[in-house]
């Protein structure tokens, strides 16, 4: 069997647990709800002049009530979490008022239907989802369907209109921070949604999902060493387009969380982005990153030499191997801080998922020194847990914490990023 068919075999089987018990399915009714959202005041080059009330327009005639009432909307227990703290609803019918974010960035396809609305997919079976432009899109109604996929009816606006609507909605609810929530691969839009409602009702900050587009191939997600090595790339250089138009104009104090490969991402849009600024100052600074579970590097912040060897460096000095090129690429974590004020990272040594991930692309290491993916900083930390690691570089010491959660919770998941425990360090 050829080296990359075992690669792709045995990871697929690493993360089939996080990814199989992310579902959502209507059983009875077929209830549709819109939500219309209010807001104002982020920009200083945006104005909230033309500030819109809308309303949130629940429809709630009895029939709807029951179908929402006999509908388990989610099973997210993590095979991996030995807590309570699981994104499973009280009551169903919240996931119309809480679960659903008012706006969304997104690469994922949108489409416009024949009746002249705008919508997208919660399944995408678009294997070049990934090159699509970001989008920011609200989102106006879910519509859930007996037969085909879900989806969401969106209105899509340009930039600015999406800084005055966060604006707006940043002053109605008197939240004094913004978020832009990254998740991992293989999230279904359910699941990031109820990451969402979590931070939304726990922290201080009003959350943004950044919902990005893991590949398709066939109707089914590729595997993630796939998905890490193309759609995070790209998903990731097309973001650093926003950053100008978005992203720097935001006046208010803007955080970042990304969790697992969603800090691969993350890494890709600030290289994107200081490649654009080149050696100038790069304005409108995120405040802070917090990198949960973060599958990258364990050595961002103190690189070992490329071609070093097996647990250290197997990145190849040669940049050709363009598919490589953004994990093997040096000088992440000064990338990362020209845009960003402090790094947070929140790290488990008993990450049983990265565990997994590190012992299987070790096995296959010893077959061909081909494959990088070896040890993760959300397992490794600053290299003072039991499992040794990397310890970082003193030039990075007032510009990044490290925090490991094992002792707090004793937790094995890679899906901590929601429980309860963690609230306390996003605000």
């Amino acid at each position: 069997m050829k080296l990359s068919s075992i690669l792709v075999v045995t990871l697929g089987a690493l993360f089939a647990d996080a990814d199989q018990t992310r579902i959502s399915q209507f059983k009875e009714g077929e209830s549709s709800y819109e939500m219309r959202h209010g807001g104002s005041n982020i920009s200083s080059d945006a104005s909230s002049n033309n500030s819109v009330n809308r309303k949130k327009n629940l429809k709630s005639n009895a029939s709807v009530q029951a179908g929402l009432e006999e509908f388990d909307i989610m099973d997210l227990s993590r095979s991996l979490n030995e807590d309570d703290n699981e994104c499973i609803p009280k009551n169903t019918i919240n996931f119309q008022t809480d679960w659903i974010p008012p706006m969304v960035i997104t690469n994922y396809p949108i489409k416009r239907s024949i009746f002249g609305y705008y919508y997208f997919h919660t399944t995408s079976l678009t294997p070049t989802g990934v090159n699509a432009p970001w989008k920011f899109a609200k989102i106006l109604e879910f519509v859930p369907r007996k037969v085909g996929s879900d989806y969401y009816k969106v209105e899509v606006i340009d930039a600015e209109t999406a800084i005055e609507y966060l604006s707006e909605l940043q002053e109605q609810s008197a939240q004094t921070n913004l978020t832009f929530f990254i998740p991992g691969l293989n999230n279904k839009v359910e699941y990031v949604f109820c990451a969402y409602s979590r931070m939304r009702k726990y922290t201080k900050s009003l959350v943004i999902p950044v919902l990005w587009n893991a590949d398709y191939f066939v109707g089914q997600r590729l595997l993630p060493v796939i998905d890490s090595l193309w759609s995070v790339p790209l998903s990731g250089k097309a973001l650093a387009q926003l950053y100008d138009p978005f992203f720097q104009k935001i006046q208010t104090q803007k955080n970042v969380i990304c969790h697992s490969a969603g800090c691969l991402l993350a890494q890709t849009f600030a290289f994107t982005v200081g490649d654009n600024y080149q050696d100038m100052v790069i304005p409108g600074h995120f405040n802070n990153l917090f990198m949960v579970a973060a599958f990258v590097r364990d050595d961002l912040f103190n690189e070992w030499p490329e071609e070093s060897g097996k647990g250290k460096n197997l990145c190849l000095k040669d940049k050709s191997d363009k598919l490589k090129y953004w994990y093997c690429r040096p000088g992440g974590a000064t990338a990362i801080l020209k845009m960003t004020d402090k790094i947070v990272v929140i790290w488990n040594e008993n990450d049983k998922t990265l565990l997994s991930a590190e012992n299987s692309t070790s096995t296959l290491n010893d077959i061909s020194p081909l494959v990088v993916f070896t040890k993760s900083l959300g397992r490794y930390g600053d290299g003072t847990g039991p499992n040794g690691g990397v310890v970082p570089l003193e030039e990075f010491r007032n510009d990044v914490s490290f925090i490991s959660v094992f002792s707090v919770n004793k937790t094995s998941s890679h899906e901590y990023h929601v429980d309860d425990f963690m609230f306390e360090y996003y605000d």
